[in-house]
């Protein structure tokens, strides 16, 4: 059977897969199937090791693991499913994954590890848009001066991302020439052309390699090629049943034996599932900023190729001078906002938290809060708001990491009310700062109107049996809780602390002395974050038992949000059974 056709086989798997989990990279992985399956098929030895560098397209490679039988067909249907272990970016659960991946910028230096430590063949697939993170050019000097043969890196050269063309995005051209630079050997090929993709692969060389794969996102239909807005789209139904029948008449065209069609099983939920009559948190903060920023043109935004997860396309249109979109490099990012900010302007520097606060740490630690500079980061998509992701994508040290550094504050807003007076405190406070929100839709929990004190916690309800002191996402859940315990005659005080840094710890010796016992609600570790600042004030001042419900510390399951918190029983009712315990007890 043709590679051609095993590969638009994988396709039809991917785009049931996708459809069925309401999940997925879809663009980018069917720009790459012909290079994975090329690889599997026909290129790769038993000993050589593949690195998905690109970990947002491990759909495709599960496919094509599939189609050598790596993978078996009950293992690719639980994809999408709650606690599988195929998630939507590679694990080593995974038969066959050699690496985890999911953060951009890592697999060509694992490439390069392992290359030095063995004599086998190392390939390493990457997307276009990650060559802007920094760790992909220290990795090729490596590789240069270790001289690494065996190291393949193919570059998959669809020209898009997220935010629009690469070039537009953060220019990489002309590549073959950066590569070149750092001493390397570049080759050019159709990355759709299976004999293109073996014949420069194969040519000798005697130094690490990269292959220029030209390939086209959305390959295979029109519906999706070439189009940026494909990157993680979910077709509908008629989509979809376009995009099967491009693909099944390509097989039809290409003849030969036929495959049997992969059946997965249907999830019914998708990522961010729609919320009616909530507002999302994200959505609040860039509408203020930009009402903010049209009446002072001190306000710049910098940007990480994720415009679309911060909902800042109306930012950039607005004001596109005053909008700094560096592409996927989060460290360059927070770095040019501090420099920025010494020019006098207010800059927020914005992308997903799991990145900005984990990669970009050392920035946090000295080009903002040491110096303290003027920039605001706003961490989206925090907690497990990625949670069908994996662990690569969640969020759940960013209070521990940043609580530990002088001169930034800490903030987590619970709804859009208290997101909109957030963002105007930030807007004009000099104080470096972090806020840390969510993806989906929210329930408010405050009026519109409502006033804050920004360094006071907010007290929702009144009691003197209990107190749950809750931050973000978890309010709502902690205020429900409250109203249900008032109901069984337990009287619980709930405490929104919004501000972690500087927390209010008047109120917290407070509810110590006044009420029996404490309760923490948070979506983060247990360790380092609002349950841990709690302990810390109580111990210090008025010891009394304090419950901290967060993530324990275990590798964070897969699943949406709501099966994450329903699992790890951060709900009104798993919050109502930790705190009927400790009244009881």
């Amino acid at each position: 059977m043709s590679l051609k056709k095993i590969a638009y086989n994988c396709r039809l798997t991917v785009l049931d897969m996708i459809k069925q989990s309401n999940s997925g990279h879809i663009g980018g992985s069917m720009s790459c199937i012909d290079i994975l399956v090329t690889l599997y098929h026909q290129i790769m030895r038993d000993d050589d090791r593949f690195i998905l560098s690109k970990g947002h397209c491990a759909e495709a490679l599960y496919a094509v693991l599939a189609s050598k039988g790596i993978l078996s067909q009950d293992m690719l249907s639980t994809f999408g499913q709650f606690d599988t272990a195929l998630a939507a970016h590679p694990t080593k659960k995974a038969p066959g994954v050699a690496f985890a991946t999911g953060a951009l910028g890592h697999g060509l230096s694992v490439g390069v590890g392992m290359a030095i430590g063995n004599n086998s063949k190392v390939y390493v697939l990457m997307g276009d848009g990650e060559l802007a993170e920094g760790s992909v050019w220290e990795a090729a000097m490596a590789a240069a001066k270790y001289k690494l043969n065996n190291l393949i890196a193919i570059v998959d050269r669809n020209n898009l991302q997220i935010s629009g063309n690469t070039e537009d995005v953060m220019p990489l051209e002309n590549l073959e020439t950066k590569f070149k630079s750092f001493d390397w050997e570049v080759r050019k090929c159709s990355g759709h052309e299976p004999d293109e993709i073996v014949a420069v692969i194969s040519e000798y060389h005697d130094k690490p390699i990269v292959i220029i794969a030209n390939t086209v996102k959305g390959y295979g239909s029109e519906i999706m090629e070439n189009k940026a807005n494909w990157h993680h789209h979910i077709p509908d139904d008629a989509q979809y049943a376009q995009i099967k029948l491009d693909f099944m008449k390509k097989i039809t065209e290409l003849g030969g034996e036929e495959l049997p069609i992969t059946s997965i099983s249907k999830r019914g939920e998708s990522l961010i599932p729609a919320q009616p009559n909530k507002v999302s948190v994200r959505k609040a903060f860039t509408s203020t900023i930009e009402n903010i920023a049209a009446a002072n043109e001190s306000i710049y935004m910098v940007c990480t190729d994720s415009r679309g997860s911060v909902t800042s396309t109306g930012f950039a249109e607005k004001f596109p001078d005053r909008f700094i979109e560096v592409g996927i490099a989060e460290q360059n990012a927070l770095s040019i906002a501090a420099g920025l900010a010494t020019t006098d302007k207010r800059v927020f520097a914005c992308g997903p938290a799991c990145f900005l606060t984990a990669r970009g740490y050392e920035q946090i630690k000295v080009d903002v809060a040491y110096n303290q500079t003027n920039v605001k980061i706003i961490g989206v998509s925090a907690g497990v708001s990625y949670g069908p992701l994996g662990g690569t994508h969640t969020t759940l040290q960013d209070f521990a990491s940043i609580r530990t550094l002088p001169n930034i504050e800490i903030f987590a807003p619970c709804d859009k009310v208290q997101a909109e007076f957030v963002t105007t405190y930030l807007a004009t406070t000099n104080r470096p700062a972090y806020m840390r929100i969510g993806r989906g839709d929210v329930d408010q929990v405050y009026s519109t109107g409502e006033k804050f004190d920004i360094y006071k916690a907010k007290t929702l309800l009144d009691g003197t049996d209990i107190t749950i002191i809750a931050c973000g996402e978890m309010v709502y859940p902690a205020l429900l809780a409250g109203h249900k315990l008032q109901s069984q005659g337990i009287y619980a005080r709930v405490i929104d602390m919004f501000c972690l840094k500087p927390a209010d710890t008047e109120a917290i010796i407070n509810a110590a002395k006044e009420t029996n016992a404490i309760v923490t609600v948070e979506e983060h570790s247990i360790f380092g974050g609002l349950g841990e600042l709690v302990c810390g004030v109580v111990t210090g001042n008025h010891p009394v038992p304090v419950k901290v419900m967060g993530f324990p510390d275990e590798e964070c399951k897969v699943g949406s949000s709501q099966e994450l918190f329903e699992y790890y029983g951060l709900t009104p009712d798993g919050i109502v059974s930790e705190c009927r315990k400790l009244v009881q007890s």
